[in-house]
């Protein structure tokens, strides 16, 4: 990104008003970058989207104020690459079997035990959506993966704003995740 872009944002950051505003531009203006280098460490996309929701909210709760974006990009590369990391030394630490659905045409239809064991995770998902996942959480992840439908559209119909329904989502996700690997450690 040609710098001087991102010297024109705003320069003077004090107020949490400010702070929000310039990390918010400068993450909106990165994002796709941030993403990019999340999904190298993370081979996953939406654990990618995942870290990069995890890391703009730390930075959003943090009482720092940024000098610039400049500042807020740097800072924004270094917490979404680092989430990234700490969720590699995670995994190889905690090893488990993807939860990734296979997609129909895809694999085997002659083994019989596969499509079985693909139907009790969804069996077990189902499950932990319904008795953990707030009523919000569950009709976020309903749209978003399920119907398909972008951030923009669910923010829209839900009334909320873009940031928020991506961090409810990455926190049903996250949440998920941690109670399978738990419950179902096979």
């Amino acid at each position: 990104m040609p710098t001087s872009k991102i010297k024109d944002i705003q320069p003077a950051l004090h107020s949490s008003e400010n702070k929000g505003n310039v990390l918010t531009a400068t993450f909106l203006q990165i994002r796709r970058r941030l993403q990019v280098i999340s999904t190298s460490i993370l081979g996953n996309p939406t654990e990618a989207e995942d870290a990069l929701s995890e890391a703009f909210l730390r930075l959003w709760k943090s009482p720092q104020a940024w000098e610039n974006s400049r500042q807020a990009e740097a800072i924004l590369t270094t917490t979404v690459r680092n989430i990234s990391i700490d969720e590699v030394r995670r995994r190889h630490s905690h090893p488990t079997d993807s939860l990734e659905v296979i997609p129909e045409g895809k694999g085997t239809t002659d083994v019989i035990p596969d499509e079985l064991e693909v139907e009790q995770r969804l069996c077990r998902l189902e499950k932990l959506i319904s008795c953990h996942l707030s009523s919000l959480q569950q009709r976020i992840l309903h749209m978003r993966d399920v119907d398909g439908l972008a951030y923009s559209v669910i923010s829209e119909q839900l009334g909320m704003q873009e940031t928020a329904v991506r961090m409810q989502l990455s926190r049903a996700r996250k949440l998920l995740r941690e109670l399978y690997r738990r419950q179902y450690p096979d």
